[in-house]
């Protein structure tokens, strides 16, 4: 993990200074997009730029276009194209997944440039998991997993990704009973109850090498 951020430091770090040291790039709008995975810039990743109507609140499609090799899109939108907006970028991250022989969770990610369309993209991907979730656990498992949230939020976040990860799989034979579900629960504390004792254990050798060191 620490190799990947350095490359990723690395590569923005070297992006800035041949920034500083070029002209700037004639498109108003800019965008940077990084695969963390593999500590690379995401290129030929296909995207398209949206102006909203501020009459009738569609997303008119102004262009499309893809990443180049260092994960940018320069030409996005000219100087004398751009207008005061409200501007919204759509990234085909499952198409550029798919190319690359691997599987995503979000089909496509949206950046909007105001607050509104930030939360109607968070309204979107609540209805997305609430959508997976219905799909995959039957009535009495959804109202235990309902409980839980009410009384262990981040135990009930970390399980229903769990689940909407395995359904992407193609992993769930058919819908989650109650019983199931328990198991599976089990199974995420024990997974919890490991990181922490390696959190645990990590703390008692620095004390211990403190004492040392005394």
């Amino acid at each position: 993990m620490s190799v990947r951020l350095q490359r990723i430091k690395d590569h923005i770090v070297a992006a800035n200074q041949c920034a500083e040291m070029s002209t700037p790039l004639p498109s108003p709008l800019t965008t940077h997009v990084l695969n963390t995975g593999r500590g690379i810039p995401a290129a030929n990743m296909n995207l398209s730029l949206y102006l909203l109507d501020a009459t009738s609140s569609a997303w008119n499609l102004l262009k499309t276009g893809a990443t180049n090799d260092d994960g940018r899109c320069p030409g996005i939108i000219s100087r004398e194209a751009f207008i005061p907006g409200v501007y919204k970028i759509r990234f085909e991250t499952g198409r550029y997944w798919e190319a690359l022989g691997e599987t995503c969770f979000y089909p496509y990610v949206e950046d909007s440039s105001d607050q509104q369309g930030q939360q109607e993209a968070k309204q979107r991907e609540a209805e997305m998991r609430n959508t997976i979730l219905a799909q995959v656990l039957d009535q009495s498992a959804r109202a235990r997993l309902s409980n839980l949230a009410l009384v262990k939020p981040d135990k009930a976040k970390a399980v229903e990704n769990y689940l909407i990860q395995m359904a992407r799989f193609g992993q769930l034979g058919g819908k989650i009973t109650e019983s199931s579900l328990i198991e599976i629960l089990e199974k995420v504390s024990r997974q919890t109850e490991k990181k922490t004792t390696v959190k645990f254990n990590r703390r008692r050798v620095m004390d211990s090498d403190e004492e040392d060191d005394d």
